[in-house]
């Protein structure tokens, strides 16, 4: 019988995250090719040092965590040796998801382990026991587009934001399908009060200022996203396991909070801190409006613009 397995990656270099989930990807991909694995998805993660969570569902326990940490263990010795962070260093200042806790109750893992530690959905928070499987195969979809971003684009800092910006807004689009323009407007104005917290006493203009630089590459990023086969089979997916939600909930409100959940959760797949999330739902709120204010009313029409 399949069960899930979760894997929490500690590895203290963050610089070459991306280079990580890319060699997590290709392993994955094999055994699901192989039929070692059915469903699997990551997450970035803070809790007990820097670290990426794995979870995937196997028949064959052992042999698939075999596999993947002989695969994680060859990246590591042929990576850039780092002095690794204590636990003072990592913790001082963090956010810790907008609250902070007692430093005795946090807990701490040393530099590359790998540490088995168990998956706790969370259920209310996708709609509930009935629904939460299609959420899971949303990560799936969500972690494979994301794995495929990185692999093709190769993200500096800048480009990483921008791409952020645009998945957001691709996300919205094909999993919310609103109509008219207005509830863009107001779901992204949601979801930057949702961040407001992640950005109070380190307000900057920089990142709205780097996005009104880049707004053709922000166009061309967007229409090469939109019209790629893999992402639109990705979203594709995302959107019809989103359908069974929606039939199952049948609360419009609900099921917002749900969509809100998948686009941060396929940002922070991407690298991209709830502090940029804030930016980029900031920007999309006054794009939305002023190009409400030129006479487009509805979303087919905002996505020629």
């Amino acid at each position: 019988m399949e069960k899930w397995i979760s894997l929490h990656i500690f590895h203290h270099n963050m610089r070459n995250y991306d280079e990580l989930i890319v060699i997590l990807n290709q392993v994955m991909t094999d055994l699901e090719n192989e039929n070692e694995v059915n469903k699997w998805f990551y997450i970035r993660y803070w809790e007990g040092g820097p670290h990426v969570r794995l979870r995937f569902l196997t028949v064959n326990e052992k042999k698939t965590i075999q596999t993947i940490s002989e695969k994680i263990q060859a990246f590591w010795k042929d990576a850039e040796p780092i002095e690794s962070l204590t636990k003072e260093q990592y913790y001082r200042d963090h956010k810790f998801d907008g609250q902070a806790l007692p430093f005795e109750k946090l807990p701490w893992y040393g530099d590359r382990r790998i540490q088995p530690i168990p998956y706790v959905p969370e259920i209310e928070r996708y709609g509930g026991k009935d629904v939460i499987q299609n959420s899971e195969a949303m990560f799936h979809s969500s972690s494979k587009l994301v794995c495929f971003i990185l692999e093709k684009l190769g993200l500096d800092p800048a480009k990483r934001f921008i791409v952020g910006l645009t998945l957001t807004r691709l996300l919205m689009e094909q999993l919310l399908e609103f109509d008219d323009m207005e509830d863009n407007i107001q779901f992204t104005s949601f979801y930057k009060e949702y961040w407001e917290s992640f950005v109070a006493g380190n307000e900057t203009d920089e990142l709205v200022l780097l996005f009104k630089a880049n707004e053709k590459s922000i166009r061309k990023f967007y229409s090469m996203l939109k019209d790629n086969p893999f992402v639109t089979d990705q979203l594709l997916r995302m959107k019809n396991e989103l359908h069974v939600v929606r039939d199952t909930v049948q609360d419009e409100l609900y099921i917002h909070r749900i969509v809100a959940s998948h686009i941060h959760m396929t940002n922070n797949r991407l690298g991209v801190s709830p502090f940029v999330e804030y930016y980029i739902s900031d920007y999309l709120c006054t794009f939305f409006e002023e190009i409400h204010k030129n006479g487009v009313v509805t979303i087919e029409e905002a996505s020629r613009v």
